[in-house]
Protein backbone atom coordinates (compact mmCIF):
# COMPACT_ATOMS: atom_id res chain seq x y z
CA UNK A 1 0.00 0.00 0.00
CA UNK A 2 0.95 3.65 0.15
CA UNK A 3 1.78 3.63 3.29
CA UNK A 4 4.78 1.66 3.04
CA UNK A 5 7.30 4.57 2.05
CA UNK A 6 5.88 6.11 5.08
CA UNK A 7 5.99 3.69 7.45
CA UNK A 8 9.67 3.06 6.27
CA UNK A 9 10.67 6.50 7.14
CA UNK A 10 9.23 6.46 10.48
CA UNK A 11 11.49 2.83 10.75
CA UNK A 12 14.41 4.57 9.75
CA UNK A 13 14.04 7.22 12.52
CA UNK A 14 14.08 4.81 15.04
CA UNK A 15 10.68 4.99 16.13
CA UNK A 16 9.45 1.72 17.57
CA UNK A 17 7.37 -0.66 15.93
CA UNK A 18 4.45 -0.31 18.48
CA UNK A 19 4.21 3.83 18.46
CA UNK A 20 4.23 3.09 14.24
CA UNK A 21 1.32 1.04 15.05
CA UNK A 22 -0.60 3.67 16.96
CA UNK A 23 0.21 5.78 14.26
CA UNK A 24 -1.59 3.31 11.50
CA UNK A 25 -4.19 2.65 13.62
CA UNK A 26 -4.96 6.25 14.42
CA UNK A 27 -5.09 7.11 10.79
CA UNK A 28 -7.45 4.21 9.99
CA UNK A 29 -9.70 5.30 12.16
CA UNK A 30 -9.51 8.45 10.70
CA UNK A 31 -10.63 6.81 7.33
CA UNK A 32 -12.73 4.70 8.68
CA UNK A 33 -14.63 7.82 10.04
CA UNK A 34 -14.50 9.30 7.08
CA UNK A 35 -16.05 6.03 4.75
CA UNK A 36 -18.76 5.99 7.51
CA UNK A 37 -19.70 9.83 6.88
CA UNK A 38 -19.65 9.40 3.12
CA UNK A 39 -16.86 11.57 2.24
CA UNK A 40 -14.66 8.61 0.88
CA UNK A 41 -15.83 5.68 -0.83
CA UNK A 42 -13.67 3.06 1.26
CA UNK A 43 -10.58 3.01 3.52
CA UNK A 44 -7.38 2.42 1.13
CA UNK A 45 -5.47 1.18 4.23
CA UNK A 46 -7.85 -0.99 5.15
CA UNK A 47 -5.92 -4.33 5.08
CA UNK A 48 -2.72 -2.78 6.03
CA UNK A 49 -1.22 -5.30 8.51
CA UNK A 50 0.53 -3.77 11.61
CA UNK A 51 4.15 -4.25 12.08
CA UNK A 52 5.60 -7.31 14.41
CA UNK A 53 5.93 -6.26 17.46
CA UNK A 54 9.02 -7.78 19.37
CA UNK A 55 8.63 -9.41 22.83
CA UNK A 56 10.77 -8.27 25.73
CA UNK A 57 12.03 -10.19 27.87
CA UNK A 58 10.52 -10.33 31.28
CA UNK A 59 13.22 -10.23 34.06
CA UNK A 60 12.52 -11.66 37.49
CA UNK A 61 14.85 -11.08 40.78
CA UNK A 62 16.72 -13.76 42.33
CA UNK A 63 15.83 -14.19 45.92
CA UNK A 64 18.61 -12.16 46.84
CA UNK A 65 18.21 -9.38 44.61
CA UNK A 66 14.80 -8.96 46.22
CA UNK A 67 16.12 -9.03 49.72
CA UNK A 68 18.93 -6.46 48.78
CA UNK A 69 15.86 -4.52 47.33
CA UNK A 70 13.45 -4.42 50.28
CA UNK A 71 16.46 -4.00 52.76
CA UNK A 72 17.51 -0.51 50.90
CA UNK A 73 13.92 0.24 51.26
CA UNK A 74 13.34 0.25 54.67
Amino acid sequence: TDLEPWVKRMRSRNLAASSINKIVQIFKAVLNYEVRMGRIPYNPVAGFKLLRVPQREFLVWNKREAQDFLAHMQ
